[in-house]
């Protein structure tokens, strides 16, 4: 988003984009290995993650022919 203004933040700590448009999670991809961000559903004061992070292993894992 251009033109918006966050605090400060210092390494680690977290943010959370609520609403991403047309760019969320659909129109992702894992070009060049680059992992996807977890999706965490929030209801509430509850969160869960409903897609994990992919490492560079699983993403590299995902494009090799398996050997038998």
């Amino acid at each position: 988003a251009r033109n918006r203004l966050l605090p400060p933040l210092e390494a680690g700590e977290l943010i959370a984009i609520r609403n991403a448009g047309a760019y969320g999670a659909v129109m992702s991809s894992l070009y060049n290995t680059r992992p996807l961000v977890p999706e965490i559903l929030v209801d509430g004061d509850e969160y869960d993650v409903i897609r994990e992070r992919l490492d560079a292993g699983a993403i590299i894992a995902l494009d090799s022919p398996s050997r038998k």
